[in-house]
């Protein structure tokens, strides 16, 4: 369960947000879903450009 006094993360953000401009339920799932997959793969070492 979740802290009163933690901060919301990046995902919980980016629904309440949708979820506030009336987007379709199924499309908040739709744009979580593509943000975890997003989100899975950005470390700092994927960040740097390969030499």
């Amino acid at each position: 369960m979740a802290d009163a006094s933690r901060a919301p993360g990046l995902i919980q953000r980016y629904r309440e947000e949708l979820q506030e401009r009336h987007y379709a339920r199924r499309t908040v799932n739709t744009y979580e879903q593509r943000l975890r997959r997003f989100t899975a793969d950005a470390t700092p070492a994927n960040w740097v450009a390969p030499r």
